[in-house]
């Protein structure tokens, strides 16, 4: 019996461990930070922002997560008829330009929404909005992250 006890036991830990290594592997890395804390970005590697967090580009570009406008994406313990849909507000400034603020959309894309914006020679797309919903749980303004990608235009 203790045998079976000791072979059980193993295999409980094993399990624990195994998990433990993926929930370490799952967390990202950290982001290159500013001296001003602002995030830094390179063209064509996603970063993520937390609300009210903004991101640079080479001293030419900041874009800044403003607000989160609605998350009715489809639970992911829930059946729903439609997908549903999350839009964020995202304001984007270059040196000497006035800022322009965007609404990025991800999911059921209805007239007038994109997921992605040309603005002062970049592409920047909306990639992923976290937490995913889940309906045990509403998820708090302050806890959404975006990732967003910045690309070039025009030259190849």
């Amino acid at each position: 019996m203790s045998q079976q006890k000791s072979i059980l036991l193993l295999v409980v830990l094993s399990l624990v461990l195994a998990g433990c290594q993926t929930a370490r592997a799952a967390t990202p890395e950290p982001q290159p930070r500013n001296p001003d804390g602002s995030v830094s970005v390179a063209l064509g590697e996603p970063f993520r922002l937390a609300l009210d967090e903004s991101a640079d580009y080479a001293g030419a570009l900041r874009i800044a997560f403003v607000e989160m406008l609605g998350d009715s994406r489809c639970p992911s313990d829930a059946d729903c008829i439609i997908a549903g849909q999350v839009q964020v507000k995202v304001a984007v400034s270059a040196a000497g330009q006035p800022q322009v603020e965007v609404i990025l959309t991800l999911g059921d894309l209805y007239p007038g929404n994109v997921q992605q914006v040309e603005l002062h020679g970049c592409r920047l797309s909306l990639q992923a909005v976290e937490p995913y919903p889940v309906t045990t749980r509403r998820t708090q303004p302050d806890e959404y992250r975006v990732t967003l990608i910045l690309e070039q235009v025009g030259e190849e």
